[in-house]
């Protein structure tokens, strides 16, 4: 069985189910315009996500990183940001795109959103 990797707290959003989708990037070498062909993800396949904990693939697509809309954005996991009192005001502003925008490059480098690279969006529901 394949393997989509999401850190703890991203699976601990699939089994609350707050998660419903992920995006990974595709390597620069594997270029979408060969196709919309995953090499080991294809539709109604079971997946795992961690020991013991399987989800359903239910929408498969390529898309610009930058592409991600607000929705998307919470179906990823990352709702519009909570502040503390004092910055409240300030961090209200932040959105679902632009709160996914600060996290993607946390996960993968400082400027990793800006490059807006090819990613594929993989839309999922928990299994069992």
């Amino acid at each position: 069985m394949k393997a989509i990797i999401l850190n703890d707290a991203e699976k601990i959003g699939v089994i609350t189910g707050r998660i419903t989708q992920a995006r990974m990037p595709i390597p620069p070498d594997k270029h979408p315009s060969s196709g919309f062909y995953h090499p080991s993800l294809k539709l109604d396949s079971r997946v795992g996500i961690g020991t013991g904990l399987n989800v359903k693939v239910t929408g498969l697509r390529v898309e610009r990183i930058q592409s991600i809309s607000e929705h998307d954005a919470r179906a990823c996991g990352y709702p519009k940001r909570k502040g503390s009192s004092s910055n409240q005001s300030q961090l209200s502003l932040v959105d679902d795109v632009r709160y996914f925008d600060d996290v993607w490059d946390e996960k993968y480098g400082l400027g990793a959103y800006k490059n807006n690279d090819w990613v594929w969006v993989i839309d999922f529901k928990k299994w069992g």
